[in-house]
C-alpha cells in the first residue's frame, strides 16, 4: 500500500489508514471475520501470471491471518485469473485452509460481477468463502 493510497482511503471514507506491508509473520489485531482481496496482479490474465512466485502474492499473510486468529467466517476475492494458470495454486489455498477446520463446501468458482455492487468498472471477481 503506498501513501496515494491511504490519502484516498481517508479522503472517502474518514477513517485513519496504516501504510504497512502484510506478511506472513505479522500479528493481526483480533477479528470474528477475515475478508481479503490479495492483490491481483499475481493472477491476472493481463499480467505474467507467475501467482506463489509473485513477491506480490498476498495469500500467504491472509492464511495467516485465518490461522491466527481463527475467524468464525473468512472469505477472500481475486480475478478469474487465479483459475486458470494458477488453478492448482488454488487448490492448495483452499486446502491449507480446511486444514485449519474450516469447511469449504464446493470447489466450484462463484463469479461477482462488479457492477452487481454499484461500481462504475465492469470486472468479473472471483469469490470464494
Amino acid at each position: 500500500m503506498d501513501a496515494d493510497c491511504c490519502a484516498t482511503y481517508r479522503h472517502n471514507l474518514h477513517r485513519d489508514c496504516v501504510q504497512i506491508m502484510l506478511h506472513s509473520g505479522y500479528i493481526f489485531p483480533k477479528a470474528q471475520i477475515v475478508i481479503g482481496g490479495p492483490p491481483c496482479q499475481p493472477f491476472s490474465v493481463g499480467g505474467y501470471q507467475r501467482g506463489m512466485q509473485d513477491m506480490r502474492d498476498g495469500f500467504p499473510a491472509f492464511i495467516a491471518a485465518v490461522q491466527q486468529l481463527g475467524p468464525d467466517i473468512w472469505m477472500f476475492e481475486n480475478v478469474r485469473g487465479l483459475m486458470y494458470r494458477n488453478r492448482d495454486y488454488l487448490g492448495l489455498i483452499l486446502a491449507e485452509l480446511e486444514g485449519l477446520g474450516y469447511v469449504v463446501p464446493d470447489r466450484k468458482p462463484c463469479f461477482l460481477y462488479t457492477t452487481m455492487t454499484g461500481s462504475v468498472f465492469i470486472k468479473r471477481r472471483f469469490l470464494k468463502n
